[in-house]
């Protein structure tokens, strides 16, 4: 993700946590986990902000499939929302057009 997308991101969650409240986080993927059980490639990347380039162990959202990371966002949004998602989605009207 590019610097500028970041510091978005970053405005944009600040704004939401002044409207509702403090957000809970909860990291879905790209656990220990996932990592052992798709055998996801570890890669060593470098800190450039550093003088030392602060080298650590990290694994890119990429190396697993959209496939796989849809079926691990479903599932919990399955067990976090009311009704299934899949069902909501099909009941719900469709979009007026345009």
């Amino acid at each position: 993700m590019r610097v500028d997308n970041v510091r978005w991101l970053y405005r944009r969650l600040h704004y939401l946590e002044r409207e509702v409240g403090s957000l809970k986080w909860e990291r879905l993927a790209l656990t220990r986990e996932q990592i052992n059980t798709y055998d996801l490639p570890v890669i060593t990347k470098n800190d450039h902000r550093y003088r030392d380039s602060r080298p650590h162990e990290a694994v890119e959202t990429e190396a697993i499939s959209q496939r796989i990371l849809i079926e691990i966002l479903r599932g919990r949004l399955d067990v976090l929302l009311p009704e299934p998602l899949a069902r909501s989605r099909t009941r719900s009207p469709a979009a007026p057009a345009s």
